[in-house]
Order: C-alpha cells, then sequence, then structure tokens
C-alpha cells in the first residue's frame, strides 16, 4: 500500500495537468508528515470489511466522532458505529464529509466520487495492515498524481 504525503514530487499541488484524468488526492495539502491512504467506496461495501474498520475504532476505543458533512451542520455522535446503515447503504458513504474524535490524530474523508480516504499515521497503518492495497482507489494513484 503506497501511503502519500504532500512533500511528494508528484503531488496534485505540482501537477498542471487538468485533463479529465486528472483527480485531486484528498487530504493532500494537510500536513507534510501524515499519511494519507484512499480507497473506492466499493471496496468496502462489504460486511466483513466493514467489521474490520469497525474493529480498528475499538481497539482505538473511539467511540465519540465528530461528522462534518457537506450540507449540514456539524454533530457530535457519542457512540459512534462505522458500520451504521440505512436501506440505502452504510451511513458512513454519504457525499462529502469529514470524520474525527477529539485527539485530532486521524481523520476520515467520504466524497461524492465514491472514494473513503484516511489519514493519520495510527490510522493509515492500521488500514495498510488490515486491507488490501490493490484495492487502494486507482483515480488517486493514476498518472502519478500521488506516489
Amino acid at each position: 500500500m503506497e501511503q502519500y504525503n504532500s512533500n511528494s514530487q508528484n503531488s496534485s499541488e505540482n501537477n498542471t495537468d487538468y485533463s479529465p484524468a486528472f483527480y485531486w488526492f484528498p487530504l493532500a495539502k494537510i500536513k507534510k508528515n501524515i499519511p494519507v491512504i484512499s480507497f473506492d467506496f466499493e471496496y468496502f461495501d462489504d460486511e466483513n470489511k466493514m467489521n474490520l474498520l469497525k474493529n480498528i475504532f475499538i481497539s482505538h476505543k473511539i467511540k465519540k466522532v465528530t461528522i462534518v458533512p457537506e450540507f449540514e451542520n456539524m454533530y457530535t455522535e457519542n457512540d459512534w458505529d462505522i458500520t451504521a446503515s440505512d436501506d440505502e447503504g452504510y451511513d458512513l458513504f454519504c457525499s462529502e464529509q469529514f470524520l474525527f474524535d477529539d485527539s485530532h490524530t486521524w481523520l476520515i474523508y467520504t466524497s461524492h466520487e465514491f472514494t473513503i480516504t484516511f489519514a493519520g499515521e495510527w490510522l493509515a497503518n492500521e488500514i495498510k495492515n488490515v486491507f488490501d492495497e490493490r484495492y487502494k482507489s486507482k483515480r488517486f494513484y493514476a498518472n502519478s498524481v500521488a506516489r
């Protein structure tokens, strides 16, 4: 699994290709030393994978999460469950939103392009160790935008 940090020579900041093949790498302009890993939603649209993801957060005792959605006010879930769902699918995969806790050591970003990005050293490392790198989002790693 490749981890991206914004001091890469091939970062989106340095890329001047504005063709349709160019895709903004989520969270690329955060601090240079914070690893970022992205996947397409479809990879996580699986109960087993969502439970593996849930176990990562349980192991870090994360229950209280702040959610910043695109078209609503920011709110806090005191008993957050990453596997929460409804008839339309997992709640996590709803348009643009940021999720984090009071530690500010990790962040999840979901996009309307059907991607999920994990940021922060411990979270990126856990994702790297648990999930198959072959399924990271191809659009972020194409054209040497974020390698």
